[in-house]
């Protein structure tokens, strides 16, 4: 996997911000948009359309993904005469398309297919907008067959209230990123990865002992992003809520105060304190440390997996920088260049490899439209979520194949074996598959206010005055607050 190609550095940012900030750098919303409750899902409306039925979908793709997705609409389009998809791209983060979803609910504008993220799940199953897609499978007889090829961590995550609320997914794990030149010079194996953070601890300690860094940085790049710290907490079946984390019943207090929080931030602290982490901010669009990585200053990084088919590509050769200006992403011919051997390892649990929760979002079909657009929109997503268009998404978009018969495609199968996006992609589906079924992360109302609770705590222990148990206390209170809100609010 040894990259000597010379590419632009600006276009590798550039694309992290806008691809990686997409997937799990949001958070999620405390309000309930209103709207008349969810009906049953018409479809068979489609059936007596006199004209082609116009859709509108919303989504925040960048890059690649944007790319592939119009690709395919425009494929459906042509494939058929009864629906005709309008895409409209609602910008690059997941918490702009919810502002957007949530003014279009109050002037009863939405559209018909929305992408929004994995934080969302309880809001929006609480906001009777949509249409639970549980409800559409069960009225479409000839959808079962995809209903039992989905993922079961991707319907697990998803369900709410007993009920699978999205119709279609679009998932991301984590990665760490290693820089395998550093490990080569610090005496390491540079195709074994950290494992576990305490793994990860070690080779940093090598790292830094070999001083491999620009002017002697410190060898973890880290952003603190409250994101991680549930990964963390969930693969070690921590919750952060109670009631199952929000899973059995309606979320009404925090159970972030733990022996497993204060675990992760005593780590964490720790490594700062020792020179072997730098932390930035976990605001919105971050991406001063992944820009410590393209230019040397740090050797290993933990980050989503939604940008690997665009980063490999921009690495090998397969993806002009140019290209992206048509993408929407602006970039300077006249930058740096990106100069790096890099490779991927599963997300460094705390006690095992790989342990963690899905990322990324999900499509859900609204019932703001006439009977016939939620049909076409149902006829949409059946098609999105079949085999070949699931095997086109995994090997040309951003997310990891949801339904298994695409995972054991002969194609996808050999780009995943030959090919270092397909490599990298095989890496992230390995810890997707590792992936609690039982225990698949929180379900939270209020997610926004959790976010920022956690990422305070966070950011005040690692850039701040470094007081562990105090900032956990206070994010455990304001979480709490936020969960007895939300179910006033919602009427629980």
């Amino acid at each position: 996997m040894t990259i000597r190609r010379g590419k632009r550095l600006a276009a590798v940012l550039v694309v992290c911000a806008a691809v990686l900030a997409a997937a799990c750098g949001g958070g999620g919303s405390g309000d309930s948009a209103s709207s008349d409750k969810a009906t049953a899902c018409p479809v068979d409306a489609l059936k007596d359309a006199k004209a082609p039925v116009e859709i509108t979908v919303w989504n925040n793709y960048t890059a690649l993904a944007k790319r592939t997705f119009e690709a395919m609409v425009a494929q459906y389009n042509a494939s058929q005469a009864k629906v005709k998809v309008n895409v409209e791209p609602q910008g690059i983060s997941f918490e702009e398309v919810l502002r957007k979803y949530k003014l279009a609910a109050e002037d009863k504008k939405l559209p018909n297919l929305a992408l929004l993220e994995d934080t969302t799940t309880q809001v929006i199953a609480d906001s009777g907008t949509i249409i639970p897609g549980a409800d559409c499978y069960a009225a479409d007889e000839s959808s079962q067959k995809i209903l039992k090829d989905f993922l079961p961590i991707a319907v697990a995550s998803y369900t709410a209230d007993g009920k699978l609320q999205p119709v279609g997914f679009d998932v991301y794990t984590a990665l760490v990123f290693y820089n395998r030149t550093h490990f080569k010079q610090a005496g390491l194996d540079p195709e074994k990865p950290p494992a576990t953070l305490d793994e990860l601890r070690a080779d940093a300690e090598k790292l830094k002992a070999a001083g491999v860094t620009t002017a002697g940085k410190p060898p973890v790049s880290m952003v603190a992003a409250s994101w991680q710290v549930e990964w963390w907490l969930t693969g070690v079946k921590q919750q952060i809520v109670n009631n199952d984390d929000g899973r059995k019943a309606l979320a009404t207090k925090s159970e972030f105060r733990s022996d497993q929080t204060t675990r992760l931030f005593d780590f964490w602290h720790k490594m700062v304190v020792d020179g072997l982490a730098n932390p930035v901010p976990g605001t919105e669009g971050q991406t001063n440390h992944l820009f410590a990585m393209a230019t040397n200053s740090a050797s290993m990084v933990v980050e989503s997996s939604a940008g690997v088919n665009t980063i490999a590509g921009l690495l090998t050769g397969t993806v002009d920088p140019e290209e992206l200006k048509s993408l929407g992403i602006n970039v300077d011919p006249a930058t740096l260049k990106f100069d790096l051997d890099l490779n991927v390892g599963p997300f460094p649990g705390l006690d095992q490899p790989g342990q963690g929760q899905i990322g990324g979002g999900a499509w859900y079909l609204t019932n703001g439209g006439t009977k016939a657009q939620q049909a076409a929109s149902w006829d949409f997503m059946k098609w999105f979520n079949s085999t070949p268009q699931q095997v086109q998404w995994a090997l040309a978009g951003s997310g990891l194949p949801v339904v298994q018969s695409a995972v054991d495609d002969p194609q996808l199968q050999e780009k995943w074996n030959t090919t270092l996006a397909g490599k990298w992609n095989k890496v992230a589906f390995g810890v997707l598959q590792n992936v609690d079924t039982d225990f698949p992360g929180p379900l939270i109302g209020d997610y926004k206010t959790t976010r920022e609770s956690i990422r305070g705590a966070y950011e005040r222990v690692l850039l701040g005055d470094g007081q562990v148990q105090p900032a956990i206390d206070e994010a455990d209170k304001k979480i709490t607050a936020a969960a007895q809100e939300y179910k006033k609010t919602v009427g629980g």
